[in-house]
């Protein structure tokens, strides 16, 4: 009986929330979301500085094979991908970010971001979208519920080089 009671809370949760408008990132966009998203990219990729971070994500704006989307509370970063010789395209998930992780409003709205990255790829014909949880504030389940299916899991073999 909890746990159909939890399911129900949780049911009443998502109903509640209202999808936000998701805008293409421009460069005004840095002056709202930047200092955030600097901070962000740099708790993974500690080795970057604030101004290599920014410099980039203002060049990203302008690149059509990017798609770079923020709504109110979160922003997300994919990329059209050819792989060897095939010529459909896949998409790449790079980011997707909560401004504050911990806000399930927030989150919220980061997972409505997948959808929009959804509709892009297949818009494109892209075959599939990979990396759906490399960098990313919305748990696994909540991801799934947005795309509206069961998430595939590929492994990856690696080596490191030495410098």
């Amino acid at each position: 009986m909890a746990e159909t009671a939890a399911k129900a809370g949780e049911m009443m949760e998502v109903a509640a929330h209202e999808a936000q408008t998701v805008n293409r990132f421009g460069t005004p966009d840095l002056n709202d979301k930047g200092i955030w998203m600097t901070r962000r990219i740099r708790e993974k990729y500690g080795h970057l500085q604030d101004r290599f971070i920014v410099g980039w994500l203002g060049g990203l704006t302008a690149k059509n094979e990017n798609y770079f989307v923020h709504t109110k509370n979160a922003v997300a970063l994919a990329e059209k991908v050819t792989e060897g010789l095939n010529p459909i395209p896949s998409v790449k998930v790079w980011f997707v970010l909560a401004k504050d992780p911990k806000n399930s409003e927030h989150i919220e709205d980061a997972a409505d971001l997948y959808q929009a990255i959804a509709k892009w790829a297949s818009d494109m014909g892209a075959l599939r979208v990979i990396d759906l949880d490399k960098f990313t504030d919305v748990p696994k389940p909540l991801i799934q519920r947005r795309l509206g299916g069961r998430l595939l899991i590929e492994e990856t073999m690696y080596i490191k080089t030495e410098k």
